[in-house]
């Protein structure tokens, strides 16, 4: 019985839809906030400790929903039937999820895809298992198991698992999977075959190149939207790789070549440790630090691979006995698309994410809503909009969100939005008793946020620079603190297509220094054919620059200046790889060395083991015939 409650979505109620409006850079304190009440379905019942996890312990598709048990196992149920499995092999399950399906409307035949679920352990463990049902029963498959050897002790850091968006056809009957093993050194890109049980690994290792002194150990990985990009967080550190080149068909083949990082964002003081990294829309970035208590919206700001400040929201948590360590508690994030809020512009994404922060402890829900405008010269920039809380009775170990189709037929297209009715959101919950699917309606709420003037209580981050790049602390020049290389020639994926254009007209924006209206000039313009490399230097000019001849002056300027560090830039590459490549012969020589004195001393070793070994042997010779003499002479 407590199976079948998860094969039924009850249409919810309308609730009070009670929302807070949110400036640019702003802070919200949860126990402050109006709770919302939510519809509760238990999906089956099961006790848990209460404990930190910071991996996902539960994942949903439209047709099954799994969640982690004791003893490194995880329950499948099958939500049509209510068939059941149990999947093992793991000593604890520290993160898990299904590869995604086809997106809607995609050109390929229409045919049932496999359904896979893949996920990771703290002692080092891989298991990838295929899913299907007939005549209600559920048999699993296990199509690949791969122990990695390296546990995770770490308490900061988990173990993950991502899978890359798009349709098992796309990529060749097999698909993309990206690991994090082993403390968060070992990142790994998978090619998994559908339908082939048991077969071997094929993979390539990924660095994350962190910059000397930090700490190399990847938090949170997340593939972009489109499929073209990885993005990866580390304690202070945001990678972006360009992976379009990257198939599993490549990896195979073993011809995939270790992908480079397009954009390195370096972060420090409140902004750091980092928690997470989601890629939300083309450019823009949602940054999870101090256990995601500080989200911050980072977007490409006109130059293709510079990221720049341009939301921010600070969450307060108060511990359920209101003591100070609430505000050390890390909070779960989740995200999923709804339709977009009522007032949105013409030119707005389609399907702005709705983020869900949960206060893991004291079970406190809260719902944000984010704009993401499409690029547009002197257009507004991301930010998030309005907050709503809920209450989820009781801890929340772990959240995984999706928009249902309810009884009624309200879709998360938009469809069941109109006439008033808003979308449901299902968010599924590991709490310490039960597993269960908590339900509430988003509203297409009108953005009423704060008057920017009004609200610059919080001060907007400083502009951040990559250690010892141009424009760094101390140079006197304004850097948006992000290392570049030119992208591969091919076509570039939507995610990087907004930056790639805004990349063609040089025209790059300071980052804020002091609070700035919504509406403040913060992209680029765009033009046919983008330039290589953004310069470090002169960018403030640009923003400031007013009048068209002042602006064609300046872009002029800032054109020769890209060609010349440029040049400067290829040099010192050159100079680096040389010195890499000595590095590497040298390191080589250094370890033929070694090996020959290991065999040498190996060798000696053996000789020693022998030459004992023989005068062992003519001692116990000379003893018995000894023995045997003596033995004649008294007979």
């Amino acid at each position: 019985a407590a199976a079948a409650a998860a094969v039924l979505i009850p249409s919810s109620p309308e609730a009070n839809m009670t929302s807070v409006a949110l400036s640019r850079f702003d802070e919200v304190d949860v126990a402050a906030l109006a709770k919302d009440d939510l519809e509760v379905s238990t999906i089956t019942l099961y006790q848990r400790e209460l404990a930190l996890h910071r991996g996902a312990q539960v994942a949903v598709t439209s047709e099954y929903i799994c969640y982690a048990i004791k003893g490194g196992m995880i329950r499948i149920i099958n939500r049509l039937d209510a068939s059941r499995a149990l999947l093992r092999g793991l000593e604890k399950v520290s993160d898990m999820a299904f590869a995604p399906s086809a997106p809607e409307g995609d050109d390929l035949e229409e045919e049932e895809e496999d359904v896979v679920l893949a996920a990771v352990g703290s002692e080092g463990g891989l298991r990838v298992w295929s899913l299907e049902s007939s005549d209600g029963s559920l048999e699993p498959a296990e199509l690949l198991k791969q122990d990695v050897g390296t546990p995770t002790a770490r308490a900061d850091v988990c173990d993950r698992v991502a899978w890359r968006p798009g349709s098992a056809e796309a990529q060749g009957s097999a698909r993309l999977l990206a690991t994090v093993l082993g403390d968060g050194e070992n990142m790994i890109l998978w090619a998994v075959r559908l339908g082939v049980v048991g077969q071997e690994p094929a993979f390539t290792l990924l660095n994350v190149n962190a910059a000397p002194g930090t700490d190399a150990a990847a938090r949170s990985i997340a593939f972009t939207p489109e499929g073209g990009a990885l993005v990866v967080a580390l304690a202070s550190q945001v990678s972006v790789f360009d992976i379009r080149t990257v198939t599993a068909g490549a990896i195979l083949a073993g011809t995939a070549a270790a992908p480079a990082a397009v954009s390195v964002l370096s972060l420090s003081g409140a902004d750091v440790p980092l928690e997470s990294v989601t890629p939300l829309a083309p450019g823009v970035l949602l940054v999870g630090s101090q256990g995601n208590r500080r989200l911050s919206l980072w977007e490409q700001a006109g130059d293709g691979g510079h990221y720049a400040p341009a939301s921010r929201l600070d969450i307060k948590v108060t511990a359920t006995d209101g003591s100070a360590d609430g505000c050390l508690m890390p909070i779960h994030l989740a995200t999923c698309s709804v339709p977009p809020m009522v007032g949105s512009q013409a030119g707005e994404s389609a399907a702005p994410p709705l983020i869900l922060a949960c206060d893991w402890r004291a079970g406190c829900l809260v719902t944000i809503r984010v704009r993401c405008p499409e690029p547009s010269p002197g257009g507004p920039l991301a930010r998030f909009a309005c907050a709503r809380a809920f209450s989820a009775a009781g801890p929340v170990l772990s959240l995984e969100a999706a928009v249902e189709v309810n009884e009624e037929g309200a879709a998360a297209d938009g469809s069941g939005g109109q006439g008033g009715t808003a979308p449901e959101v299902s968010v599924f919950v590991v709490q310490t008793n039960a597993v269960q699917r908590l339900a509430f309606r988003d509203a297409q709420l009108v953005d009423e946020s704060k008057d920017e003037e009004a609200a610059g209580a919080v001060a907007p981050p400083a502009p951040v620079h990559l250690p010892g790049a141009a424009g760094g602390p101390g140079s006197g020049q304004v850097g948006l603190g992000n290392g570049q290389v030119e992208p591969p020639a091919s076509t570039p994926s939507p995610f990087l297509h907004a930056a790639l254009k805004r990349l063609a007209s040089g025209g790059v924006a300071a980052a804020p220094a002091a609070e700035a209206p919504e509406h403040s000039p913060g992209r680029g313009t765009s033009s046919p054919s983008p330039p290589t490399v953004a310069p470090a230097t002169g960018l403030g000019s640009v923003a400031s620059s007013a009048g068209g001849s002042a602006l064609a002056q300046t872009l002029g300027d800032l054109g020769s200046l890209s060609e010349a560090h440029f040049g400067t830039l290829m040099s010192a590459l050159q100079q680096l790889l040389d010195a890499h490549r000595r590095t590497e012969a040298s390191h080589a020589a250094a370890m033929e060395r070694m090996r020959q004195q290991i065999l040498a001393e190996v060798g000696a070793a053996e000789e020693r083991q022998q030459e004992r070994s023989k005068e062992h042997l003519a001692h116990l010779e000379q003893r018995l015939l000894a023995k045997g003499t003596s033995a004649v002479d008294a007979g």
